[in-house]
């Protein structure tokens, strides 16, 4: 957004409506025999040429802020349409309008200022809350603008880049693909979720040709993005963004350009070939993704997070769910009437090159009576794959549970091997992971403890 703060003055009326007129008229006039009054007209009347012309509306990345050296507040979707008789049609669905569809029309005008000046100067429930007083904090509200210096179009991505007059937050504006409202962002947010869905617990990896920066917490919208060796603290760098759909894909922009060392980042597009954003040279040299899951995995258990499988049908290979129901039917069989309750993974001797992964096992008895199992496995992490082998009982309990339920001293043995991991939902989310035993069948999944 540098270049933009750099060129925004007064005396740029010159230029912008130089922009303006390549984009909407194929008419060469010479500007400069007109007086400052005329090119403020004409500029004036190409914006509002401009902004009528999109026939299925435009999409605002909206970014209400008390403070525009400091991060504040997240971005949002207005969805609009300019009208020919001077009424802009609004719709948004968000936190501010408690996620329900929320639509309002109002009077919309370019006045004459230094430079034209888009403003909404009637009441518009989508956009004034931003700047209403009484809105969340007394006296300031969200921080929003609702009038905007007009600064730049781009022809080519149909879009118009605007300054909010009071604020000073950038603001674009693009032209939409798909003229219902609701269903663009309810199709926006769909997306967003199936990436970055809110519970998600795991970092993602921005890399430059440069350098290699952690992204913690993007389900937010603010993300922390610091070098991957750094500090979260030390090195904090909050970057709201908005993902917005284009006819090329779905974008990801922050709100200002990321000076990340020698590298400037700020819009990336969804490559779904890679499961990854990307952007640059080749299409390849800026990338947002998710870390390897067979590292994420081995550094959250070396953490002390703890891993649990999933015990069901839908979340484990027919062999192993055959051998699951034998000793379901096995516990069943007792008097005490036993309930396999959790199969909890943690690691043993973390830092050391010869850690021991646990499956800790915890039995109901008679539903008041808990045991609690555990066993432990060789673990190593090499080349992309996981190994866990030769379970060994921990204790004289952990024994005769073997001796009482051969399919449960079947079922630790069944999953002992080697494994690639994958994710169960979005290549993005790592909070559910789906085992697979190399050159073999069997599989399972391990949800992450929250």
């Amino acid at each position: 957004m540098g270049k933009y703060r750099n060129n925004i003055c007064s005396w740029l009326v010159c230029l912008i409506v130089s922009a303006i007129t390549a984009a909407c008229s194929h008419e060469v006039d010479s500007l400069f025999t007109l007086t400052a009054a005329e090119r403020i007209d004409r500029a004036v009347s190409d914006y509002s040429a401009y902004l009528t012309s999109s026939p299925e509306g435009w999409v605002m990345e909206y970014y209400p802020t008390n403070s525009v050296n400091h991060t504040t507040g997240r971005g949002y979707l207005i969805v609009l349409d300019f009208m020919n008789d001077g009424s802009a049609v609004m719709t948004m669905k968000n936190s501010a309008s408690d996620y329900k569809a929320l639509r309002d029309t109002s009077v919309w005008e370019i006045r004459k200022d230094n430079g034209p000046v888009l403003s909404f100067p009637t009441y518009n429930s989508c956009l004034h809350r931003f700047s209403d007083p009484s809105y969340r904090e007394l006296g300031t509200g969200m921080g929003g603008d609702y009038e905007f210096v007009l600064a730049d179009t781009a022809t080519e991505s149909r879009s118009v880049m605007m300054k909010g007059k009071k604020r000073g937050v950038y603001v674009r504006m693009s032209q939409l693909a798909e003229g219902n409202h609701e269903r663009y962002i309810d199709g926006v947010e769909a997306f967003k979720d199936s990436l970055f869905p809110y519970d998600a617990v795991n970092y993602n990896l921005l890399s430059t040709g440069n350098a290699v920066y952690r992204v913690d917490s993007i389900s937010g919208g603010i993300p922390n993005i610091y070098p991957v060796d750094g500090d979260p603290v030390a090195n904090e760098k909050r970057a709201p963004y908005l993902i917005t759909l284009h006819k090329d894909g779905y974008h990801l922009r922050f709100r200002d350009v990321l000076h990340l060392g020698a590298d400037d980042v700020q819009e990336l597009v969804f490559d779904p070939d890679r499961n990854c954003f990307a952007a640059g040279d080749n299409f390849g040299k800026v990338t947002l993704k998710a870390p390897d899951a067979v590292a994420f995995f081995d550094e959250t258990v070396r953490n002390g997070l703890g891993w649990s499988m999933k015990l069901s049908e839908d979340a484990m290979c027919a062999q192993l769910y055959s051998i699951y129901k034998r000793l379901l039917s096995q516990m069943a069989a007792q008097r005490d009437k036993y309930e396999l309750e959790s199969w909890y993974c943690t690691i043993h001797d973390a830092q050391s090159e010869d850690a021991i992964l646990s499956v800790d096992v915890t039995f109901r008895k008679n539903r008041n009576t808990r045991i609690k199992v555990r066993y432990d496995y060789d673990y190593s992490v090499g080349s992309g794959v996981v190994s866990m082998k030769n379970p060994v009982p921990v204790g004289s309990q952990s024994e005769s549970v073997l001796s009482v339920f051969t399919a449960f001293d079947e079922l630790l043995k069944a999953v002992a091997g080697d494994y690639s991991i994958c994710s169960v939902k979005s290549c993005f989310c790592l909070n559910s992971l789906k085992w697979n035993q190399a050159g073999d069948s069997i599989w399972f999944r391990f949800d992450i403890e929250k």
